[in-house]
């Protein structure tokens, strides 16, 4: 049986349909993209990346949330000292973190470190 790979993307929900904040949903959406594409990008010849995307009709990914870009810099920092391989986005010229993606990853291998969090909805 082969291990199940994903990737997970998360996403601020403070910048998401807030009126204080200046991120519409396409906007929001197109940050989770940069950094999706970004983390393939940068880890393209890992094993796991290259077997996500060899099968492109049955990629799957988990979108969560976290309330602001503190948590958002926690995650990365929990990541970093795992050395799990993912791309934490920031906006520019603004210089904001937005969003964070993980490389294609083995389920079991990487789910312990978003236990914590919920879908994104």
């Amino acid at each position: 049986m082969t291990q199940k790979i994903l990737q997970y993307v998360i996403l601020r929900r403070d910048l998401l349909g807030s009126k204080k904040s200046s991120f519409s949903t396409g906007a929001n959406v197109s940050q989770a993209c940069h950094a999706a594409t970004a983390a393939i990008h940068r880890f393209h010849s890992a094993e796991t990346t290259q077997a996500f995307l060899q099968d492109t009709e049955n990629m799957t990914g988990c979108v969560l949330g976290v309330e602001s870009g503190e948590d958002l810099e926690k995650i990365s920092s929990r990541l970093s000292a795992a050395g799990l391989p993912f791309h934490l986005w920031i906006e520019k010229p603004e210089m904001i973190p937005t969003a964070l993606a993980t490389a294609p990853l083995p389920k079991e291998k990487a789910s312990p470190f978003f236990s914590d969090l919920k879908l994104l909805r």
